[in-house]
């Protein structure tokens, strides 16, 4: 059976998703299976990204192909008795009523990100893979697809988007870190909210310290955001780093005295994890999916609630040996995840279409 990888706005994706994806291709073509692959970049990724992104596959590659943007009017023979494969989430287009398609998330999805994952968009066989059993459960409830489609990887056999594999290249920028203690956190697409709360907490936590702590914050600021910062006086103590190489990033996140993600998304997912395999505490919202996914490996504070996160700061740093048992617990959980387990179930997804297929046409004839 022939399986059409979806890479669909691709070249627009962050560094976390691109790596993602890379990952996930990777594990299926290392795959000894009867399937064949066609990497479809059909919203402006060319061949030469994705070749570039699949390099370097294992030695023994399943058979695949590229194919770039594709027009569609020439979509139709591709998708002939074919699995559309979405891994980077709900599709923005279908290309085809009639072929099944496998959606899966990156790492925990929001329900904001599900939104668009309705029965109308799903052909008739479809399969959802998450990682989340709230994802599973709203799916179920909420969207209403049958729960026989939708399939749940339980902590212990699960996806782990870089955690395992992430390795520290040679640094090609003169990125720094800050020689004083600091914390991190990546507020993209959590919306001013969120971010004005872990300013007001940050600068709760700093009014006795004398201005020995720095934040750093994962993306680049708008003016917004920027004149937020110097409006609350923490102009010298906050710092925008944009998107840092891997290799940078990594030298954040490891030298941090904690992480604060504050949306559930697929970079601060990424980041997350990169926390938990370094050994970085984590201080995260109490809510899906950080607290099904994280569970004693962190600290939690309620949304919304600044003195909750500022005492939860002030724990984290001040609090004995806490921060070496986050560490730990950290660790053990980052490990209790399995890119293995994750292609197998995929392959299973794929096996169950064609099994499915196949007993239509023989019921047809």
């Amino acid at each position: 059976m022939r399986i059409i990888v979806d890479a669909f706005d691709l070249r627009g994706a962050n560094p976390e998703t691109r790596d993602y994806f890379r990952a996930v291709v990777q594990n299926l073509l290392g795959r000894r299976s009867n399937h064949t692959f066609t990497i479809a970049g059909w919203s402006g990724a060319s061949c030469g990204d994705c070749a570039s992104f699949l390099s370097p596959l294992p030695r023994y590659a399943s058979s695949w192909s590229i194919v770039g943007d594709t027009p569609q009017n020439g979509r139709a023979g591709l998708e002939e008795r074919s699995v559309v494969f979405s891994p980077l989430g709900v599709p923005t287009r279908l290309p085809s009523r009639d072929c099944p398609r496998v959606v899966t998330f990156l790492g925990p999805a929001t329900h904001e990100q599900i939104h668009g994952l309705t029965r109308a968009v799903m052909p008739s066989g479809s399969r959802v893979l998450t990682l989340t059993r709230s994802t599973l459960s709203y799916l179920v409830r909420v969207v209403g697809l049958p729960p026989g489609h939708v399939r749940w990887i339980p902590p212990g056999a699960g996806l782990a988007p870089t955690w395992e594999s992430t390795e520290l290249s040679a640094d090609t920028d003169d990125g720094r870190v800050p020689s004083m203690p600091y914390l991190v956190t990546a507020s993209a697409g959590s919306g001013m909210g969120r971010f004005l709360d872990v300013l007001e907490a940050f600068r709760l936590y700093t009014r006795g310290t004398e201005g020995k702590l720095r934040l750093l914050v994962l993306e680049s600021p708008s003016f917004t955001r920027r004149q937020v910062v110097w409006w609350r006086g923490l102009g010298r103590h906050v710092r925008f780093v944009g998107t840092p190489s891997r290799s940078h990033r990594a030298r954040i996140l490891a030298g941090s005295s904690a992480f604060l993600p504050l949306v559930g998304g697929d970079q601060a997912w990424f980041l997350t994890g990169e926390a938990l395999r370094t050994g970085v505490p984590v201080i995260a919202p109490r809510e899906p999916p950080f607290t099904e996914i994280l569970e004693e490996s962190a600290l939690f504070y309620s949304p919304g609630s600044v003195g909750e996160l500022t005492s939860e700061i002030w724990r984290c740093l001040e609090c004995g040996n806490l921060a070496r048992v986050l560490a730990q617990r950290g660790i053990a959980r980052a490990r209790a995840y399995s890119w293995d387990v994750f292609t197998s179930r995929l392959l299973e997804l794929f096996s169950e279409i064609e099994a499915h297929r196949r007993w239509g046409r023989e019921a047809a004839a």
